[in-house]
């Protein structure tokens, strides 16, 4: 359930809990929410910027005025306290999401669980969930401590994401591959992750989505937070000098957490386009390379369908079934799966398994997607 523990080490961030603003060229637009926010329109995507405080019972209600067209909400919400998404209410007021319904076996956002002081939620997830019409929604924001009591008078800063784009058969992402400190120079890092975002975009066409990948260096230390423990200011400093408020950025280093068997870790499920801690997915190439730190044919597609696996992620997707086989994703077209051997012949090759399915002499490919899976993508906000 949530998260991402796989054997060989891909990881989301929601599985620690589970396991155990940049303002620049914004102005405010009479109209398009109240007195002081901060509001932009690139081209499909409309952001607001601004501001909430929870009340006497801990929740802060924030109301996204949706215009006649948007098709997919993402919000995103930092403060000095653990926030969680605890319900969406459409404009007729029917509460379309409570938290407490998916704190079970099935998972659907990541949002629902206090693990950071910033959170990201997407709506819709799926067809089946509510979808977005013009009016008032008000969507309510929990502030808890460690503890997980509710923390009243509580700051948050909101970023509303807005999408218009109800095609949900093509979609491009654009994302930011950024090299931790040294690593551009390096030419076998070079042109091994440059191999494997090919490989990435390879797995995505499939499912009708466009990669579009720029790379940057940064003097960010390899040694790459595990977003477990909220992620880091260097992160959020790098997507607010280098990201923008469309892409998704990814953070290539030596390891995470010095943990030599993990390949990476979404910065949430899903993730956010806007610079917070956790702002970023961060791979290890060195794992991905293997024992001998070079990268063969195998290493290659291992790499590639490792970015392609965490940021779907990021994306909103998780795995059809958790390596215990007691949790599983909210999709119907991920048979549901309760032991090791079941699980790996029915769904071994999708690319959200949990871990890769080898042998003595090489890997699975894991270049499934599913229907539903590819919708989950093309609802997320950053899908354009």
């Amino acid at each position: 359930m949530g998260g991402k523990e796989r054997a060989a080490g891909r990881c989301g961030a929601t599985a620690a809990l589970l396991m155990g603003l940049g303002l620049a060229g914004c102005v405010p637009t009479e109209g398009s929410g109240k007195s002081g926010d901060q509001v932009s329109v690139d081209g499909s995507l409309r952001t607001v910027r601004t501001n909430e405080t929870s009340q006497n019972d801990g929740i802060a209600v924030v109301a996204v005025d949706v215009n006649a067209g948007e098709t997919s909400l993402l919000l995103t919400a930092q403060a000095d306290q653990l926030v969680s998404v605890e319900y969406i209410e459409d404009p007729s007021g029917d509460r379309v999401f409570y938290w407490e319904d998916w704190y079970g076996d099935y998972s659907l956002t990541g949002a629902i669980f206090p693990e950071a002081r910033d959170m990201a939620v997407n709506w819709p997830v799926r067809a089946a969930d509510a979808p977005l019409q013009a009016g008032i929604w008000y969507v309510g924001i929990a502030t808890t401590n460690n503890n997980g009591y509710y923390v009243n008078n509580v700051d948050i800063d909101l970023t509303l994401q807005l999408k218009s784009d109800d095609d949900t058969s093509r979609a491009t992402v654009r994302a930011l591959v950024a090299y931790a400190d040294g690593l551009a120079d390096d030419p076998e890092v070079v042109a091994g992750t440059e191999a494997a975002v090919e490989r990435w975009a390879e797995v995505w066409a499939a499912a009708g989505i466009t990669l579009e990948a720029r790379f940057t260096s940064t003097d960010l230390d390899p040694v790459l937070p595990t977003m477990y423990d909220g992620g880091s200011a260097e992160i959020r400093s790098l997507a607010a000098d280098e990201g923008e408020d469309n892409d998704v950025m990814v953070v290539i280093g030596d390891s995470v957490g010095n943990q030599r068997n993990t390949y990476g870790i979404s910065g949430g499920i899903p993730g956010t386009l806007v610079a917070t801690k956790r702002a970023a997915v961060v791979i290890s190439w060195v794992a991905n390379a293997g024992g001998d730190g070079t990268f063969e044919d195998a290493d290659v597609q291992l790499y590639g369908e490792t970015l392609a696996h965490e940021v779907g992620h990021y994306m909103g997707l998780f795995h059809p079934v958790e390596s215990s086989y007691d949790y599983w994703d909210a999709l119907d077209d991920t048979p549901e799966c309760t032991n090791a051997r079941g699980c790996e012949n029915n769904l071994g090759e999708n690319n959200m398994f949990p871990y890769p399915v080898c042998d003595f002499r090489s890997c699975l490919a894991q270049d499934v997607i599913t229907d539903e899976q590819a919708g989950v993508s093309h609802r997320y906000a950053g899908a354009l």
